[in-house]
């Protein structure tokens, strides 16, 4: 969060950021049940499909790069383009990473975040107790 907002806007993100993983779980079904007394699954999954695909590309287009390596080998980039001289490199642009090695960096990452942190683990497992009890009586209650 520190670097997407200055410190005095960081509530604000922060407090959306820890809203929406609190919401979906309950705002998803009702407004899939109230799609579906009007109309068939087909229509809530692609609803849902194009829904994602455009908050997607929208946050595509709107938000900014803040993952340091990326700006560093881009401004790098920039500079040799510009000045014509191929001195100008990024740390992370000598370093010869697999996808693999990506994953397994990643996996590392979010295990480590889950087994240190409390209120990560929290989350996710009130996420899983939610979408649990929702495909227990999705399965118990007959389909009319």
């Amino acid at each position: 969060m520190h670097d997407l907002f200055v410190k005095e806007e960081r509530g604000q993100g922060i407090a959306v950021l820890g809203t929406v993983p609190l919401l979906a779980p309950a705002l998803g079904p009702m407004a899939a049940a109230a799609m579906l007394g009007r109309c068939s699954w087909r229509w809530v999954f692609g609803a849902t499909s194009f829904f994602g695909a455009a908050v997607g590309l929208l946050g595509y287009i709107t938000l900014r790069e803040t993952c340091a390596p990326v700006i560093l080998a881009r401004r790098a980039a920039k500079l040799r383009k510009a000045s014509g001289d191929n001195q100008y490199h990024a740390q992370d642009e000598f370093q010869d990473r697999t996808i693999v090695d990506h994953i397994r960096k990643n996996i590392n990452r979010a295990v480590l975040y889950l087994c240190t942190e409390p209120i990560v683990w929290l989350v996710s497992f009130y996420t899983t107790a939610s979408f649990g009890v929702l495909y227990l009586v999705s399965a118990i209650v007959p389909a009319t």
